[in-house]
């Protein structure tokens, strides 16, 4: 038990670029920041392009604040169901639900993703936000995805490729690879949402100046807490510069093979 709590709190931390022991203080660094790793407008676009039906059902995992969630339940009228393991995320994901009028289309649990990928429900589509290698390379990433997406349906996955000339980075893997491993299943690639890199930069430095301003209300309220907060800031603010000069953000979305 202690070990899977470990490994858990491990995951979520390193989905956010963060230490495990930094993770009390993630919801007041994050507090100013709505949408966590997923880019709403980009998974809208790639699934309005598909034959969707309203009412569908679709599994957001590590929905973070519920931001695309909501938009798939708003603009295309889905059934969804987002799952996080920050308790104080999920609070915030219901509460904006509520506001924006789709708490009923749009529900939110807290749980570990990978206890959710073992129960064996099928939905229509499956979406996975901003968490990196948390489930493995690729081909591993949709391997387990596909176990919770029924035949003909849809797999999501929001991230980036290495860009061209990059150094290897772990996780990451240049567009012609990438791609062989995503439908290594035989699966189809029948869309991409390339996120310009003007608007990433310009997202990225708005959230970590918020991050920074929250980290620094927490230092004077918690001088003992400074030095991590602010440890954290910096990784951000390094992690905003690898993503500008060596990845390609981009968000996928794959047809699951109608045939087992």
């Amino acid at each position: 038990m202690a070990r899977g709590l470990g490994r858990l709190a491990g995951d979520v931390a390193s989905s956010l670029d963060a230490v495990p022991e930094l993770l009390p203080l993630l919801p007041e660094l994050l507090a100013d920041l709505d949408d966590l790793g997923g880019s709403p407008g980009a998974v809208v676009a790639l699934l309005r392009a598909q034959p969707i039906e309203r009412r569908m059902r679709a599994l957001d995992l590590g929905c973070g604040k519920g931001g695309v969630s909501i938009a798939l339940a708003r603009e295309l009228g889905l059934r969804v169901r987002g799952v996080d393991a920050m308790e104080a995320f999920v609070r915030e994901a219901r509460e904006r639900a509520a506001r924006e009028g789709v708490e009923s289309s749009a529900r939110f649990e807290k749980g570990d993703l990978r206890a959710e990928l073992r129960q064996g429900e099928r939905y229509d589509v499956a979406v996975l936000s901003g968490l990196g290698p948390v489930l493995g390379p690729p081909r591993t990433t949709v391997g387990a995805l596909r176990r919770i997406v029924r035949p003909g349906g849809w797999i999501v996955i929001d991230d980036a490729y290495l860009a061209p000339g990059a150094a290897e980075r772990p996780g990451y893997l240049p567009r012609p690879r990438a791609v062989r491993e995503l439908t290594a299943h035989g699966d189809e690639l029948v869309g991409e949402e390339r996120i310009a890199r003007d608007e990433t930069r310009a997202s990225d430095d708005r959230n970590t100046a918020r991050i920074r301003d929250r980290a620094r209300e927490l230092a004077r309220r918690r001088p003992d807490l400074a030095k991590l907060a602010f440890a954290y800031v910096e990784r951000q603010e390094e992690a905003s510069a690898t993503l500008r000069r060596e990845l390609v953000p981009v968000a996928l979305c794959l047809r699951r093979a109608p045939l087992e």
